[in-house]
């Protein structure tokens, strides 16, 4: 499973939403090359990744 290092790769502060958004829609995009990606894919994608790490501790599966 890719878990997106959103301070560790780009830094981010918590304060550039816009830059944030960038960044992550790249990162994703690059990890699903052959397909179309919307704003609810992220979103489903990512919440199931935040309970897997909330509840296993880590960010691999």
């Amino acid at each position: 499973m890719f878990i997106y290092p959103h301070k560790a790769v780009f830094g981010w502060d918590g304060v550039d939403v816009k830059k944030f958004q960038q960044d992550h829609r790249h990162a994703w995009n690059q990890t699903v090359k052959d397909k179309k990606l919307i704003d609810e894919t992220l979103l489903v994608v990512e919440l199931f990744e935040l309970v897997e790490v909330a509840e296993t501790g880590s960010g691999t599966s």
